[in-house]
């Protein structure tokens, strides 16, 4: 099984929970942006791919992530080259392991059972005309997994 597809806008890396007290009791929750965030991206695999179910727990599976990170408007011109030519990577924020952690936990239960069945994850960031994520999703077929 092969999934491919894309998820437009700007990545938001995994935001850490935040936490309120009322009425003396603490409450955590997950901030309303990564909510939505991890919403889009199940909406693009799902319109990618309408009838796909989740790979089955128990196979195995790669992902390939490539973040496009959008060139910033405050760079010259010849910068702009340079970074669309790959001669300059994005060193800014989203961090690649937050990114990708971001995108993993938006499929779990729609394009895979659950992240713990990637044993192999590849992920990569760069400056592209317009932000977003390509995935692609392959099942691994190995020995026996335990």
């Amino acid at each position: 099984m092969n999934y491919r597809f894309n998820v437009p806008g700007e990545c938001l890396g995994k935001m850490r929970p935040k936490a309120s007290s009322f009425g003396g009791h603490a409450k955590v929750y997950t901030p309303s942006k990564q909510i939505e965030y991890e919403n889009w991206v199940r909406m693009c695999f799902r319109q990618a791919y309408p009838e796909g179910s989740p790979i089955e727990d128990g196979i195995p599976v790669s992902v390939s992530l490539h973040i496009k990170i959008a060139v910033p408007s405050s760079l010259s011109k010849k910068r702009r080259a340079m970074a669309l030519a790959g001669e300059i990577t994005p060193t800014r924020k989203p961090d690649l392991d937050n990114a990708a952690k971001s995108v993993m936990d938006a499929l779990n239960g729609v394009a895979f059972h659950d992240d713990k069945q990637v044993v192999n994850l590849t992920a990569a960031k760069s400056y592209a005309e317009e932000a977003g994520v390509s995935v692609e999703i392959e099942t691994i077929e190995l020995g026996e997994t335990l």
